[in-house]
């Protein structure tokens, strides 16, 4: 029987109360150290919280009390994968596929790890299995980032396109025009953002966005005046609420403006709040590469 599994996924921005509940769990272990259900429990609360090797340990653990368990496999190798353990994840997470697991979670990990290798042939295979099994937003997108990645920026469009339509997704909405944009379609891009700005709130991404249509159409000072703007929307956002999508957001306009240091700044503070968060980790990396930090 397919066993299947839709909880446990990736982290979001949100994890008030975990320690209570790591506490929760490790009273339970007290009573029950055999436990491979308390053991998942609290393996997956720690790589929530960004504790890596103490989700590890308790996911080996339950691994050697229950070796056949797909659950097990799945939980381990999300870890795995969450420390860069890319061989040995894809191992985890195959036995537990190969064991009745069905989950589009299970399926996205694997193609991100294809995709972190560059294998863009096995990550869309895995990425067109998730939609398969969940048509949700994230699915669809990272399908198309990962065709447009392939260069196969038409098929992404598409991919784009048709998950907007179904789902509405906001983040499929950017990607779609971001690609346009990218084949030089700049009057598409902005006709696909008309609505957007009529808005009463608008996200910063937008902003940026916007700049980068308006740069790619040689008018370079408007472009910087829009992304002085976006800046001054997300102060605004994180000072009324400093959590990590707003200060990621703030990232996003200080390094749009050169303002590398102070983007990696928020980046870092917006990881230290969402440790598990992958974008939050991409995002740190990847400005502590260009900013030269340590």
């Amino acid at each position: 029987m397919a066993l299947a599994v839709s909880f446990w996924g990736h982290s979001s921005f949100a994890h008030h109360g975990l320690d209570p509940d790591i506490r929760d769990a490790t009273r339970r272990l007290e009573r029950e150290p055999a436990s491979v259900e308390a053991l998942l429990d609290r393996g997956h609360l720690y790589r929530l919280a960004g504790q890596f090797e103490a989700s590890l340990q308790d996911l080996s653990k339950a691994r050697a009390l229950a070796p056949q368990d797909a659950a097990v496999h799945f939980q381990l190798g999300l870890t795995l994968s969450a420390l860069r353990r890319d061989a040995e994840a894809m191992r985890e997470l195959e036995l537990a596929v190969s064991r009745g697991l069905v989950s589009d979670v299970a399926h996205f990990e694997l193609g991100s790890i294809h995709r972190r290798a560059h294998r863009y042939e096995q990550a869309i295979a895995e990425f067109r299995m998730c939609l398969v099994i969940n048509g949700v937003p994230k699915n669809h997108l990272a399908l198309g980032q990962t065709l447009s990645e392939g260069g196969r920026l038409d098929e992404a469009i598409r991919v784009y396109q048709t998950g907007y339509e179904q789902t509405r997704g906001e983040g499929l909405l950017r990607a779609w025009v971001s690609a346009e944009l990218a084949q030089g379609n700049h009057q598409r891009a902005l006709q696909l953002m008309s609505d957007v700005w009529k808005r009463k709130v608008i996200a910063v991404q937008w902003y940026l966005l916007r700049a980068q249509i308006i740069e790619a159409s040689g008018k370079a000072r408007k472009a910087r005046q829009i992304r002085k703007a976006a800046l001054r929307v997300a102060n605004v956002r994180v000072r009324s609420n400093p959590n990590a999508a707003n200060l990621l957001d703030r990232a996003a306009a200080r390094e749009a403006l050169g303002y590398r240091e102070s983007a990696l700044q928020d980046a870092q503070r917006a990881l230290k709040q969402a440790p598990a968060d992958d974008t939050a980790r991409e995002v740190v990396e990847r400005l502590a590469r260009t900013s030269g930090a340590p």
